[in-house]
């Protein structure tokens, strides 16, 4: 798994930039900036047009700074996933896979289902299949859990997957019905709320679902 710095400003950031966390409901970035001769790491807040590092009890604002990226989805198509794609579950003794596809211009996570050819993503009630999509991936430097939740409990280091239509982050989560079929979806941030796609239709649950994290990423 490749990383790298990549120069921006003015609060872009390239489309592979990692997630810092959130401030003031809106997502920020990992960054870093020179000041006083040294290269400090500091966090990118797009809206401010900065990116800001700490140095002698102060905050300073650097509107030319690099953003680290690293790309842990790869595009892919009619049922194929490279062979370090994240297991998301099963169904009819298959393996499924952390996916994700446009649909309706947003990205929405889902599942990728090899022998079906395609990724299901849930949107508006429905089950949507999607032929070509990206996979989610390990690599070297990540390290993903699921961690049992509900949607009053939203684990720390949460993975999002996409951007629902009311801009909402969308994270990955997963179901195991009463049959033991686990199956991948996604869950708003909001409201915590996990939305499943499954036989053509849209399945929502509120408790006893799972979310995955990245437990420690080696930024060396």
């Amino acid at each position: 798994m490749s990383k790298s710095w990549c120069d921006a400003c003015d609060g872009s950031v390239p489309p592979n930039a990692m997630d810092a966390g959130t401030d003031g409901g809106e997502t920020i970035y990992v960054g870093r900036a020179e000041h006083e001769g040294v290269m400090i790491p500091g966090k990118i807040h797009p809206s401010h047009g900065v990116c800001y590092v700490a140095y002698a009890g102060e905050e300073h604002a650097k509107s030319n700074y690099q953003a680290l990226v690293g790309k842990y989805w790869y595009p892919c198509s009619g049922g194929d996933v490279p062979g370090n794609a994240v297991v998301a579950g099963n169904d009819g003794g298959e393996d499924t896979y952390v996916g994700r596809a446009e649909h309706e211009g947003v990205i929405i996570p889902g599942k990728v289902h090899p022998s079906h050819g395609v990724c299901y993503v849930s949107f508006a009630g429905e089950e949507h299949a999607k032929s070509e999509y990206q996979v989610l991936v390990y690599g070297d430097c990540s390290c993903y859990r699921w961690v049992p939740c509900c949607s009053s409990d939203i684990p720390l280091g949460a993975v999002k997957g996409g951007t629902d239509i009311d801009g909402d982050n969308l994270l990955i989560g997963r179901k195991t019905d009463d049959n033991g079929v686990t199956t991948p979806g996604k869950v708003k941030s909001s409201n915590g709320m996990c939305f499943i796609p499954y036989a053509g239709e849209e399945h929502t649950y509120e408790e006893d679902f799972e979310v995955l994290t990245m437990v420690c990423v080696d930024l060396d």
